[in-house]
């Protein structure tokens, strides 16, 4: 369980990996998560703009973690980037 702040947009959110599906609930936290981790939108952004990157940022103070740094490094481990040409919907083939 990750706690998730976006600390000046004040939205929390709260995720849970199990049974290999991740989950989110918005606008909730957990007191029992292994981490807990704020930012601000405008880091978030530069991250997926592939600007900085998730170490980067912690380790410039743009991140706050609370708890276990590796589990958020862990989730984060986990993820992985899909091809640009992903097929979302196959065609069918006509027979």
């Amino acid at each position: 369980m990750i706690n998730w702040s976006i600390t000046d947009k004040s939205e929390d959110y709260r995720l849970n990996l199990q049974n290999a599906t991740l989950t989110h609930r918005s606008g909730e936290l957990d007191e029992h998560a292994h981490a807990s981790v704020s930012m601000s939108r405008a880091v978030l952004d530069n991250i997926l703009l592939q600007k900085t990157s998730f170490p980067e940022a912690v380790q410039a103070g743009d991140i706050q973690v609370e708890g276990s740094v590796d589990a958020f490094f862990g989730l984060l481990q986990m993820l992985e980037q899909p091809p640009s040409n992903f097929a979302i919907i196959e065609p069918v083939a006509v027979q």
